[in-house]
């Protein structure tokens, strides 16, 4: 089987603050029909999303209107995995009031864990799929090839517990295929940039053969270099602005670190004329700290 993987659009009405496109909504909407292009001229068999196809559950209706006749248009089976961004409050029950719900009950996208598409696999949750072979897993979750600051799946832990899988994932806006134990794991990043963290990232599509094993990415060539969608001086100012003030307050630090407080402290009690069994009193509490 040929698959198109893609993930993460955040799909929204509202410019994020840090891009600088004039018509931000439209370079979406192009976006999403490039996929759908790309898709037909690979001639895949199926299009796998991996989640958060909207930034927001309740997207404006604006946003739907516009891709409701890239869907309609659309031939290739389209199935997707709920994302973070899909429900409100995380909730599937939630989703008859979403912009996603709107596809799924027209009939233009099926949930890939209901449908049950052999040799498939969902992980919705953070949680390590396990005891599975020559299947292709489809995760929402922070699966990373590099350590996290926060609570992450590494792909040797997945790799640990199932054998020669094809591990397509979404959630972590960063691009990755990588081999381990004859594992594939590949994420090709998110449609849309929302962050300036995402300034390098290229927004890209996967193209996987199951059969072969074959993947590959294929940019978009609507998607601008992101020097130019990004305001990047803006954000340069803003980020030394930030070192300033991290610089301010560790000296702040370093020069209360030389105060004496008792020395401080006795000097107040003394121009107060506070009653001396006070003053110890606070001084026997500042001592056991």
């Amino acid at each position: 089987m040929k698959i198109l993987f893609t993930t993460d659009w955040h799909l929204s009405g509202t410019k994020p603050s840090s891009r600088v496109d004039i018509n931000f909504i439209e370079t979406q909407i192009r976006k999403v029909e490039e996929v759908f292009n790309i898709a037909n001229e690979a001639k895949v068999d199926m299009i796998i999303h991996g989640g958060d196809i909207t930034d927001k559950a309740r997207t404006p209706y604006l946003i739907i209107n516009k891709i409701i006749p890239l869907f309609k248009e659309n031939k290739i089976p389209f199935e997707i995995i709920i994302g973070s961004h899909d429900t409100v409050g995380y909730n599937l029950e939630s989703l008859d009031y979403t912009g996603i719900g709107n596809l799924i009950k027209s009939g233009y996208i099926q949930i890939l864990n209901q449908s049950n598409m052999e040799g498939f696999h969902c992980c919705v949750i953070s949680k390590v799929p396990e005891g599975f072979e020559n299947k292709v897993l489809v995760m929402h979750d922070m699966v990373s090839p590099d350590p996290l600051p926060f609570t992450y799946i590494s792909l040797e832990e997945i790799a640990s517990k199932n054998k020669n899988v094809i591990v397509l994932s979404g959630h972590l806006h960063k691009q990755f295929k990588k081999e381990l134990n004859g594992s594939i794991f590949i994420n090709p990043g998110p449609l849309v940039r929302t962050d300036i963290s995402e300034i390098n990232i290229k927004p890209s599509v996967a193209i996987i053969d199951t059969k072969t094993r074959e993947t590959n990415f294929i940019e978009l060539t609507h998607a601008l270099p992101g020097s130019k969608v990004f305001a990047v001086e803006r954000a340069q100012e803003i980020k030394s602005r930030e070192l300033a003030f991290q610089s301010f307050v560790e000296s702040l630090g370093q020069k209360f670190c030389n105060i004496n407080i008792e020395e401080v402290l006795l000097n107040i009690a003394n121009e107060k004329r506070i009653e001396i069994a006070v003053v110890e009193k606070c001084l026997t509490l500042l001592r056991s700290q």
